[in-house]
């Protein structure tokens, strides 16, 4: 879902952020896309909340 998005309201439409969060460490992504969301949700990155080492 993340990579099919086409605009921000795809996204609020669809997601929980608790349920992102929590999940993140586990989703496949292409690096790229990756590092982008964490870039902009840092909660999301290596040392977020997010993470498994958290």
């Amino acid at each position: 879902m993340l990579i099919e998005a086409t605009k921000p309201d795809d996204l609020h439409g669809y997601l929980d952020r608790a349920t992102l969060v929590r999940l993140w460490p586990m989703l496949w992504l292409p690096a790229d896309l990756r590092s982008t969301w964490e870039r902009r949700f840092p909660e999301l990155g290596p040392t977020g909340t997010g993470s498994a080492a958290a």
